[in-house]
């Protein structure tokens, strides 16, 4: 005689952080004026296609030359922090940001370089 026995088994699917957060252009170029008070210049967006909290951006810089930049790690505004004068080295500065997603079981990060150009 055959012996079975049923049992119920939950199975939950773990969705796989599948894809590093994106940048549309990994390259920006942005114009600051001189003698501004610290001022909004640009607002980055990346897109993530992992759902859930894979899917989850938060933003930030890797270089923000002495605090002279900050961004806002949820909407992705990048704001000047201080006042720059054109006739003062350097007129130009490279800001790495970055996009990091809340994978598991490793967060992935997609970078953007934005340019920008202290204009007289």
């Amino acid at each position: 005689a055959a012996i079975f026995s049923e049992a119920e088994v939950k199975v939950e699917v773990i969705d796989e952080n599948n894809f590093p957060p994106v940048f549309p252009s990994s390259l920006l170029e942005e114009s600051l004026a001189e003698n501004l008070p610290a001022t909004q210049i640009v607002q980055l967006k990346a897109q993530d296609n992992d759902t859930g909290r894979n899917g989850f951006l938060t933003y930030g810089i890797l270089n923000a030359h002495g605090l002279k930049f900050r961004i806002n790690e949820t909407t992705g505004i990048l704001y000047s922090n201080a006042t720059f004068d054109y006739e003062e080295e350097p007129t130009e500065y490279q800001v790495v940001v970055y996009a990091e997603d809340d994978g598991i079981p490793e967060k992935k990060r997609g970078y953007c370089t934005v340019v920008i150009k202290i204009t007289d």
